[in-house]
């Protein structure tokens, strides 16, 4: 069996606990088994008209709504990051 050095951790954030819920944000971190450190991390915001779940996850709509009106070229740009 292989040793596991090195382990890439995804998370996210929804606007609910609804199975419909959209996701308003995901993260990541790759985390340094050996060193016990993280080496990257990342998190993105996603457009959502509203937060049902703020008082939980603490993401103001205000923020999911800026994203919004940006536009889709921002959001082609951070997917390029990943």
């Amino acid at each position: 069996m292989s040793e596991v050095h090195r382990c890439l951790i995804l998370d996210t954030e929804t606007s609910g606990l609804e199975d419909d819920a959209p996701v308003i944000e995901v993260g990541a971190i790759l985390y340094s088994v050996d060193n016990q450190c993280s080496l990257q991390e990342l998190s993105t915001l996603l457009p959502a008209p509203e937060n049902g779940a703020e008082q939980i996850n603490r993401i103001k709509s205000a923020a999911l709504n800026e994203i919004g009106l940006i536009g889709s070229s921002s959001i082609e740009w951070s997917c390029c990051l990943l």
